[in-house]
Formats: C-alpha cells, structure tokens, sequence
C-alpha cells in the first residue's frame, strides 16, 4: 500500500495548525506520516501539533527558514510520495485517496498536479488552470497538458512527488521567497511523467499578511537571485516561453507586493528608482524584453506593458487599484 509524507513547515502558527493537522488525519486515504517542522516558534505550534495528532513527528529546531524545514522534512520522510502542506492551508478529505487513486491508474507517475480552492472569508474559488477532464498526462508520448506554467509551478503545495525524484534535492536555504518556483524549474526537468487531476486537491488560505504580501527590502534581491537561476536554467530550452511568463509575473508581484506597497515607506521617486533598478536585473530584463505578450493574462500584459515603456507612475496608480480589489476580494 502506497505510504504518504507530508511535510508541514510551521513558524508561529497556533492559531492555524490544528485545522491543518486535522485534516490530514480526517483523510479517507490511511497510509500516511505527517513530518512537522517547528522552525523556532515563539508560540504553541509544537505543542497543538502534538496534541492534535499523537503520532506526529515532531522536529523542533532554530529558526532558520521555509527552505531549511523542507530539507529536514524530505530527509525525515519514509513514504513513496511526498506532500508540502503549509500550515495555514489545509487538505480537502479525499486529497491522498485521489492520489493514490491516480498513481496506480497512471503507472506511478514523478509528479501529480492538481486543481485547488482559493479560500476567502466569505468564500471560496476553485482554481483549475487545465480543464475538467479527470486525468491529464505529460510525458514523451501524450502532451495532454502543460506542467510548465506559472500557476503550476509557481508554488510545492498542491503538488504529490514521486519521492525517488526529490529525495536527493535540497531547496536553496537562502531563498525564503519564490524559493518553490526555483525548486520546481530545476527538478521537475527530471521527470519523465506528470499528470494532472481535475478534482481539487488543496486548500489554499488566502491572506493579506503572506510572506509574499509583506514589504521586506532584502525580499528584492532573494527575487532577483531566484529568478536569474531559472533563466539560467531554462534557456534556451523548450521551457523558454513558460519560463519568461513566469518571470514577468514575478516582476509584477515584487511591483505590486514590495515597491509600490503602502508597507514600503519610500515616497514615490525612492520607489520608481527601486524599480528601475530592478528592471536592470538580468532575469527581468530578458524577461520583458522577449515575453510573449498574449500568452499573458490581461492584468500581466498592462503592467508589462508599462514596465516595458518606463511608464512607472502607471505601475504605481495600477498596483494601488489592486491593493484595494484585494482588500475588497478579502
């Protein structure tokens, strides 16, 4: 019987970490360990965990970052397919009996990819970025889907791994931030099959106070380091197009999350200095300058658009709207 890892990096998340252990024991899927990394909390995380769920493995250590509890997780997990859950996320009932159900439908597959649920307050919006069919496949003879695209790769939660692809891999300790994006360009060239399941397999907990969401301004450079690696990576492979289109996203979450943010104090000249200087970055700058524009989503394409042409006060007057359509989504 296939065995499940799911690895949970956890930094001060009491008040979150119940629901998400929960749901991993209210799974209708049986063969499974949970590997709970408490990266120095200051809180009850390990405390809850272990009273959640008796038999969660629980490692505490100094804090040190996502990336390095994800590392001690893959070294720890036993299991034949491994599973990143964020501890302010949590699982749909049914998410490992559907992998399972597809890992021995498909021949077991190196990745399985899957639609997801954004969860709001209020509400809650499935995200299926692929369509409606039950099972799509990716390897050398079906081209069924494409695994390459930023919102499949962009993030390692929702996402099963074939543990003989990962468990030589290390995430970049250095990178806090787009550090999933950069751990899936570089292994997930290794896999010969991926397939993709329509039915939701997360679910994902939107806030406004993500690490995404917060303006630190070493957040730049992590931005920068990440993004020049996956160019570097990717070019001038197949994955040239996806790869771009990825990197012009970015561009515009550090736009919208990190510079033109009412968290960055900067007035705005100290801003549009921040940005043109990020519009020099190597990975950026290819980016911009070769991205196919239509393959962009409208929101994408105007901001690039505006980068491409220096139109900064633009960007500014762009990510302000969206900060309120967030706040308003929230």
């Amino acid at each position: 019987m296939l065995k499940f890892s799911i690895i949970i990096p956890a930094y001060n998340a009491e008040k979150t970490i119940e629901k998400c252990i929960k749901s991993v024991k209210e799974q209708t899927y049986s063969n499974w360990e949970v590997i709970l990394i408490d990266d120095g909390s200051s809180d009850k995380t390990a405390e809850i965990a272990k009273k959640t769920l008796s038999h969660c493995n629980v490692i505490t250590k100094q804090n040190e970052g996502v990336s390095s509890s994800r590392n001690l997780g893959i070294t720890l997990s036993k299991g034949d397919y491994l599973l990143f859950l964020d501890a302010d996320d949590y699982l749909p009932p049914k998410t490992l009996e559907l992998y399972a159900w597809a890992i021995r439908k498909e021949m077991n597959p190196d990745v399985i990819f899957g639609s997801f649920y954004k969860i709001y307050p209020q509400k809650k919006e499935l995200c299926n970025p692929v369509g409606d069919k039950e099972i799509y496949v990716y390897d050398s003879k079906k081209k069924e889907f494409n695994p390459y695209i930023s919102r499949l790769m962009g993030t390692v939660w929702g996402k099963c791994y074939k543990s003989n692809l990962i468990k030589n891999a290390k995430f970049d300790e250095y990178l806090s931030i787009c550090e999933d994006a950069e751990f899936n360009y570089r292994e997930l060239k290794n896999a010969k099959k991926m397939i993709y399941i329509s039915q939701p397999i997360y679910n994902y907990v939107y806030s406004l106070n993500s690490t995404i969401r917060k303006y630190r301004h070493d957040n730049l450079e992590k931005y920068i380091t990440a993004t020049n690696r996956i160019i570097a990576e990717n070019e001038p492979t197949f994955l040239r197009s996806n790869v771009m289109e990825f990197v012009c996203t970015v561009f515009n979450v550090v736009c919208f999350n990190l510079v033109f943010t009412n968290q960055n104090r900067e007035n705005y000249f100290q801003k549009r200095k921040i940005l043109r200087e990020l519009r020099k970055a190597t990975s950026f700058q290819i980016a911009i300058d070769n991205v196919d524009m239509r393959a962009l989503a409208f929101k994408h394409r105007l901001a690039i658009f505006f980068a491409k042409n220096n139109m900064y006060f633009c960007l500014c007057l762009m990510s302000m709207a969206n900060q309120i359509l967030n706040k308003m989504a929230y």
